[in-house]
């Protein structure tokens, strides 16, 4: 167990610790695929923070099997999701000042090829309002679009389908465009529906590729008369009258949603 304060080098003994082992009870070469899951979870994990350029925001246990006769023979990686490790979602949402939100969102608009980028409609880091409301898009030393590279081709090693990769970096474009949509009210009742801006028409096609699963049966063409999360009436404080239906086709519009701020907070836990 590595155990210490932000920055004390949990990260870093872990690494060190596997590499070890895996000198010592390599040959089969599973020890090199399990090396590989390392910049994997560190791009999807971790962050800078004002302590850290490499802070882990989440938790993970590493089992390493062996054989009887010492050599390793697989390993089993509980994260977060899988546990009761705990994640720091709402970094994909919201960072401190000079932090930034986890590596592989600045990673994916640094390095992606020409290819993805277009068909992503892929901008810069600057271009999104996660990314950019930190004012930190860079770390010192650290090339963004070389550890895209990296993670790549780690995913290739572990045998993640080129398939499976690509909703994977639809999904975080999606993200990404979904915290540029803002809301405007309708009506003297606060009512809300999005902005129909540029960007949003120009960028309806990663939503429909990168949203697979959020319950939303999508369309061929922007609808912005539905939503996926259908709120409905049970009352008259929008505290307490609200229910979240997973419903319609579009992940653009919720118009029933009172008030900005709940639109806001929707479309932020969506994201997350």
């Amino acid at each position: 167990m590595s155990s210490g304060e932000s920055g004390a080098g949990k990260t870093e003994t872990a690494k060190i610790a596997m590499q070890y082992l895996a000198a010592l009870g390599g040959g089969s070469g599973i020890e090199y695929e399990i090396l590989k899951t390392n910049p994997i979870l560190e791009a999807f994990g971790n962050a800078k923070t004002s302590r850290n350029n490499n802070s882990s925001r989440f938790g993970k246990l590493i089992e390493i099997h062996f054989s009887e006769t010492g050599k390793i023979s697989g390993a089993k990686i509980q994260t977060s999701h899988s546990s009761n490790l705990c994640t720091e979602q709402s970094r994909v949402v919201q960072c401190a000042d000079g932090e930034r939100s986890y590596h592989i969102f600045y990673q994916l608009c640094a390095g992606a090829p020409l290819d993805l980028r277009e068909n992503l409609n892929l901008g810069s880091a600057d271009d999104y309002k996660y990314l950019r409301q930190s004012n930190c898009h860079s770390i010192s030393g650290v090339d963004d679009a070389e550890q895209f590279r990296i993670v790549k081709e780690a995913l290739d090693i572990v045998h993640v389908s080129k398939e499976d990769q690509e909703i994977v970096f639809a999904m975080l474009a999606a993200v990404l465009w979904l915290g540029n949509v803002s809301f405007t009210a309708i009506d003297n009742e606060n009512h809300v529906e999005p902005v129909v801006d540029e960007d949003l028409q120009k960028n309806w096609h990663t939503f429909h590729y990168g949203i697979p699963y959020c319950g939303a049966s999508l369309g061929n063409t922007p609808n912005f008369t539905s939503s996926p999360f259908a709120l409905q009436s049970r009352g008259r404080d929008p505290a307490v009258a609200l229910e979240v239906l997973p419903l319609g086709p579009s992940i653009l519009a919720w118009p029933q949603i009172t008030v900005v701020p709940i639109a806001t907070g929707l479309r932020s836990v969506l994201s997350t």
